[in-house]
Formats: C-alpha cells, sequence, structure tokens
C-alpha cells in the first residue's frame, strides 16, 4: 500500500471512532436497551447504603423524584402495607432508566423492575411488611423502604 492509501484509511478510522464517541455519550443514549427483560437486570447494586430510622412520610411524600446521579429526593420512606410508592424519572441528562426494588433481607429475589423515560412516572403497590431497597440500574443509588402493618 502507498502512503495516501494509508492516510486515507487512518482518516476514515478516525472519523468512525469520533462518531462512535458522540453517539455513546449523547444525552439521549439510553442507560438500559429498549424491551430490557427483568433478566437483564444486575443482581447487585453498585453502591450500598446502611438503612437509617426514618418516620412515616405524609402523602406527598410518597412520590419519590429519582434525580440521576444525585440520587432521590426522598430516598428513605416509611409505609404501611397496602401504600403505593410512585418513582418520577427527573434525571437532568434525560435518559431513560431501569428502577429495581428488592428485599433487603433477601437481596437475589426481585420485587419488580421498570425502565421508565424521561419525566414518565411509573407505581409500585407494597402489600407485604418488611424492608426494601431500591434503586436505578447504572447510577446505583439505594434508597430504602420500609413497609408496617
Amino acid at each position: 500500500m502507498n502512503k495516501k492509501t494509508l492516510i486515507i484509511i487512518g482518516i476514515v478510522a478516525l472519523v468512525v471512532l469520533i462518531g462512535l464517541a458522540v453517539w455513546i455519550f449523547s444525552p439521549g443514549n439510553d442507560v438500559a436497551p429498549t424491551g430490557a427483560a427483568v433478566a437483564d437486570i444486575p443482581k447487585q447494586p453498585a453502591k450500598v447504603t446502611p438503612t437509617p430510622e426514618v418516620v412515616a412520610p405524609t402523602a406527598d411524600e410518597l412520590t419519590v423524584q429519582v434525580l440521576g446521579k444525585e440520587g432521590y429526593d426522598n430516598s428513605d420512606l416509611t409505609i404501611n402495607a397496602g401504600d403505593s410508592v410512585t418513582w418520577v424519572n427527573k434525571d437532568p441528562s434525560g435518559k431513560r432508566m431501569v428502577m429495581t426494588i428488592k428485599r433487603t433481607d433477601d437481596i437475589d429475589a426481585l420485587i419488580a423492575g421498570k425502565l421508565f423515560g424521561p419525566d414518565e412516572e411509573w407505581q409500585y403497590t407494597f402489600t407485604e411488611v418488611g424492608t426494601f431497597d431500591f434503586w436505578t440500574e447504572g447510577y446505583g443509588i439505594r434508597g430504602h423502604i420500609v413497609v408496617e402493618e
């Protein structure tokens, strides 16, 4: 190969790499692929924090705003069995995310998982007494819910 052909191949490769980098790091790119199955959700979150003592929330506090890498506006709740918690995706980066809920005492037992987009809401009703962890895949920041009778 001559020098001119090598230069052209190098320029084409550089353009492809730049295009790939722009696509990967664009704000609209998804945290999880469309149609992510529950089986695709990793079994262990990236960050674990201890469960603090909390007081029962008011009705307004049963909504949790998910703030992306900043965590949640309300990460520790105490509720009654039969209460519902609503999560709202307020990630400033505009990404879709997977919310995961598991029992604290059995981290391998998935309770629920949901992929939802920017400004979308997802609600889950807690019917069992116990302590539960929730987190978003990708950020791994945990919140805690204590469900009482």
